[in-house]
């Protein structure tokens, strides 16, 4: 049987609101010399909605964040930490917390049959 993984990241959906803001912002861009500038701010909310995510599996977790990636052993994790509707943290034993990006609290029971898998 193959392993589980859950991958939790931003909808794709969500870069069609990034091509909107590019599209608004493009009478500003060519108002005056330099403005042209202000494509960097859709440019980087692209890269963060394409590069931020977080995989689960047996093994442990792996946190991708803007300008790293972080791997995290099960034994490694204390607990999670659930607050409204924020992304969830793990919290470790050195208590440390690392942010899960793209997991809220909302989803984030893990899917049907891993209570089993991981036992």
């Amino acid at each position: 049987m193959a392993a589980q993984r859950a991958l939790f990241r931003l909808p794709p959906v969500t870069l069609a609101a990034v091509v909107l803001l590019a599209a608004c912002a493009t009478p500003i861009a060519f108002a005056a010399q330099g403005l042209w500038l202000i494509y960097l701010v859709p440019i980087a909310l692209a890269w963060l909605v394409v590069r931020l995510r977080t995989e689960a599996d047996a093994s442990g977790i792996v946190v991708r964040q803007a300008f790293g990636t972080r791997r995290l052993a099960w034994d490694e994790v204390a607990g999670l930490r659930l607050r409204g509707s924020a992304w969830v943290r793990a919290q470790l034993h050195d208590c440390d917390q690392v942010v899960r990006p793209a997991v809220r609290s909302l989803r984030a029971s893990p899917p049907a049959g891993w209570a089993d898998a991981m036992m």
